[in-house]
Order: structure tokens, then sequence, then C-alpha cells
């Protein structure tokens, strides 16, 4: 029991962790799903989004969510990382070759 509680919970922290690496993506993209499926709801007609329950929008809403800042992060927030990462690492190498 105690190796099935320990593997789930491991299981349960990376997710956890995974999402903690995307949390800025999420706080900064959660406004745009959630704006966009209203508009859908209340400016089209898809059927298909009319009268679902609340939890049914917010969970909708947190996979949108989820999805956009997945996408951000891998296509967006890590080349841009590994572009500062460059860029840092050629100012320290000029800076020491001044200094030499």
């Amino acid at each position: 029991m105690f190796v099935s509680f320990a593997t789930y919970m491991k299981l349960r922290a990376r997710a956890l962790v995974w999402l903690g690496t995307v949390s800025y993506s999420l706080y900064l993209f959660h406004p745009v799903a959630q704006y966009s499926l209203s508009w859908l709801v209340q400016a089209t007609d898809i059927a298909v989004l009319k009268g679902w329950s609340t939890g049914s929008y917010m969970l909708a809403t947190a996979s949108l969510t989820i999805g956009i800042s997945a996408l951000t992060y891998r296509y967006v927030e890590v080349p841009f990382q590994a572009l500062g990462g460059r860029i840092a690492k050629n100012v320290v190498e000029a800076e020491n070759r001044q200094l030499a």
C-alpha cells in the first residue's frame, strides 16, 4: 500500500512541478482563454457550447489555458531563455577579453 501511495505522490508531484514550470504562462493566458470561451458562447450559435454548467465552463477554460500555456512555454519561453543565455555568455566573454 505504501509503494502505491508513494508512486502516486511521485507522479502527482511531477504534474505539480510541470504546472509550476508553466505557471507564468498560466497567469498570462487564463484571461485570454476565459474571454475567448465566453465570447464563443455569447456571440456565436455553436450549439455544443450552449447550456453547459458553470463547472463545465471552468474545466474547459482550465484545459484551454493549460494547452495555450504549454505551447507558449515550449515555443516562446524556452527558445528565448536559451537566447538570453547565449547573449549573457557572449557579454561575459567580451568583458573577459577586455580585462585580459
